[in-house]
């Protein structure tokens, strides 16, 4: 699937062991050369990037014991300039993890901070905390749908259904269904579940294009294959609520056999 960034896990990079040259951390893992803790604890006393994956390290347990202040020390000292740690943090404070209680307010400035930096998921998080309030006073819609926005535009999956959904709506920008239906188009063509059954919903509705129950039914199969329970539910719902006709039924299941992305 194309395209696709799926949220919260970011990627993150690693130095191998034998060359340390940095490469994505996955493929390090698969290729059994993380890091040890002795080669990049030199590195970390300049080099963000190992200051970084030592607090991947100390957070996740990878060849040391697991410990939350020890990797929010060196996220710290990484988010001076590594937009991956500024997004870390963020998270640690949220959670609290590492400190005595969570901290939306100090959450929302490492977000922000990384978001400026160009961080993607941090984008959508800013929106999050903008449109729920959190580390705010009160919520700010239209700075929530600006920074959804940027994230959506960036291929974030669930950032487009937000964005999709405020269009929908008309929170934070004018109501336009059309657009809501080219956002949650986009997410349901890179096998969004929540974006496919958006797209059966503004089907049923007629809301941004036709009503058209077969097409609704359609991606409501789509939606239920892809892992949406709510979809499957509602997917056997509709065809009593409308009075589908088998033909209508079988119309449906042919056009999401035939889907193709």
């Amino acid at each position: 699937m194309k395209g696709r960034n799926l949220l919260p896990k970011a990627t993150a990079f690693i130095l191998l062991s034998t060359s340390m040259t940095l490469v994505p951390w996955s493929d390090a893992r698969a290729q059994g050369q993380l890091p040890t803790i002795e080669q990049l604890t030199p590195a970390a006393k300049k080099d963000p990037t190992a200051q970084y994956q030592l607090g991947l390290c100390y957070e996740l347990g990878i060849g040391v014991p697991a410990d939350a202040k020890e990797a929010a020390k060196w996220y710290y000292k990484a988010a001076k300039t590594n937009p991956d740690a500024m997004h870390q943090m963020g998270f640690l404070e949220a959670m609290g993890i590492g400190s005595s209680k969570p901290d939306d307010r100090e959450a929302l400035k490492w977000y922000l901070k990384a978001a400026e930096a160009g961080h993607v998921q941090s984008m959508f998080k800013v929106g999050f905390y903008y449109e729920r309030g959190l580390g705010l006073k009160a919520p700010d819609l239209t700075e929530a749908f600006n920074w959804y926005k940027k994230a959506a535009d960036k291929n974030v999956l669930e950032a487009q259904l937000q964005v999709g959904r405020m269009f929908q709506n008309g929170q934070g920008t004018t109501q336009d269904y059309a657009e809501a239906v080219r956002w949650f188009r986009k997410a349901a063509d890179a096998g969004y579940a929540p974006a496919q059954y958006a797209m059966g919903s503004c089907y049923s509705l007629g809301q941004g294009v036709a009503r058209d129950y077969v097409e609704a039914y359609k991606w409501l199969i789509i939606a239920a294959n892809t892992g949406s329970d709510d979809a499957a539910r509602r997917r056997d719902s509709i065809v009593s609520l409308y009075k589908m006709t088998p033909a209508q039924v079988a119309e449906g299941e042919k056009r999401a056999l035939a889907y193709k992305k």
